[in-house]
């Protein structure tokens, strides 16, 4: 996304500059626009300093419209309902999510990523959301590893399992080996991002396919928008996403 970004700003003629959330952020006077990738995972502190800024905003992978910032987005509330209406159709009514949260001190019913609140609502309104089948870590292989060795242990685990991004998934996948339980015989996975690793993990994960080089350079655009008309407004961008079949969950 960041590299996609920085092609389409060359195109449009635009000087770019990574930070990261930990650099220092460089004199706002010497800066034209901000584009910040997500929102959670920012402390308090550094979004208020950007949002003093007063320069031009787009957030990408966070719907920000709310807060009066532009915003670039995949529909992960849709792959989320496909995702579990994928289960349902199998005859699986115990789906678990395993998903991340940056801050140690998480309200397990309350998690700040968006796939949880669609997980959320969607089982909700079916009378089938239980707590106990949310699993949380932070979004790497070994959270997720951790996450589901120790959900293992209660001896009666869901029959399927949804991963908020491929790596969590691939950790997840260990812990199931290491139990001896067979996915997707056992257990259906099915995970978010659909990075390479995705199709190399073993068994291959069914993961949601988010159009990431395409979101960069959107973004890109919509500044582009921001600079050039003072009356662009504020909107948001959103791309479809596509779940692609593997085999740690069947399409049937």
């Amino acid at each position: 996304m960041i590299t996609s970004a920085q092609a389409e700003a060359k195109k449009q003629g635009l000087e770019s500059q990574v930070i990261y959330p930990a650099d220092p952020l460089p004199d706002p006077a010497a800066l034209s626009g901000i584009i910040m990738i997500g929102y959670q995972q920012y402390s308090p502190d550094r979004l208020n300093e950007v949002k003093k800024s007063g320069l031009p905003l787009v957030f990408v992978d966070t719907d920000t419209l709310k807060f009066g910032y532009c915003s670039v987005v995949a529909d992960f509330g849709q792959a989320m309902q496909e995702a579990l209406e994928v289960f349902w159709g199998q005859g699986k009514e115990r789906i678990a999510l395993l998903d991340g949260d940056l801050d140690s001190n998480f309200d397990k019913n309350n998690l700040a990523d968006f796939r949880f609140r669609d997980y959320k609502k969607s089982l909700a309104a079916r009378g089938q959301y239980d707590p106990d089948l949310v699993y949380v870590g932070n979004f790497t292989p070994q959270s997720g590893y951790e996450a589901i060795k120790e959900a293992l242990k209660s001896g009666s685990f869901p029959e399927a399992l949804i991963a908020a991004n491929d790596a969590m998934a691939i950790g997840a996948l260990k812990a199931f080996k290491e139990a001896g339980i067979k996915v997707p015989e056992e257990v259906s996975l099915i995970s978010f991002n659909d990075t390479t690793a995705a199709e190399f993990a073993n068994p291959a994960l069914t993961s949601v396919h988010v159009e990431t080089l395409q979101m960069g350079r959107a973004s890109v655009k919509v500044m582009k928008d921001l600079l050039d008309d003072d009356e662009a407004g504020t909107y948001k961008v959103t791309f479809p996403t596509k779940l692609v079949y593997r085999e740690s969950c069947s399409k049937a």
